[in-house]
């Protein structure tokens, strides 16, 4: 049964890049599309933004259906909600705010996980050439 993201982790980062291609291609290569190299600029920040919300979605989607089995750590996100709806002034305040910090949070682990994550130049994927100088600072 897969919980999420380490399924995927475990096989490896090279995996989980593979799993956004065509649409992204974060490997430095040089047979890129002119989409992937430069567009992909553009429209990978509005995929950073949702992909918490379409990896929460899918799975209670999933729960619902039978596929994945209903785990006690998928309320965590509720208990955040309700000790953010005791301090707000409304509940609508109280929901606003655990989207916007969510979709943050979502935000940064996209960019994160997919640009620069085990990316060092000790780390190769397939059809990267050494830089002559691997000193980035």
């Amino acid at each position: 049964m897969r919980y999420g993201a380490t399924f995927t982790h475990f096989y490896g980062q090279d995996s989980e890049m593979s799993l956004v291609e065509p649409i992204f291609d974060f490997k430095p290569s040089t047979d890129k599309t002119w989409v992937q190299k430069y567009l992909s600029i553009v429209y990978s920040f509005p995929f950073f933004l949702v992909l918490y919300w379409v990896s929460y979605f899918s799975r209670w989607r999933n729960i619902i259906s039978g596929v994945q089995v209903f785990r006690p750590q998928e309320l965590i996100v509720f208990s955040q909600l309700l000790a953010f709806s005791f301090a707000a002034d409304n509940f609508l305040q109280a929901v606003l705010s655990w989207v916007i910090i969510h979709t943050t949070a979502s935000f940064y682990f996209g960019l994160f996980s997919f640009t620069v994550a085990h990316h060092h130049p000790s780390i190769w994927h397939d059809g990267d050439e050494a830089r002559p100088d691997p000193d980035f600072g």
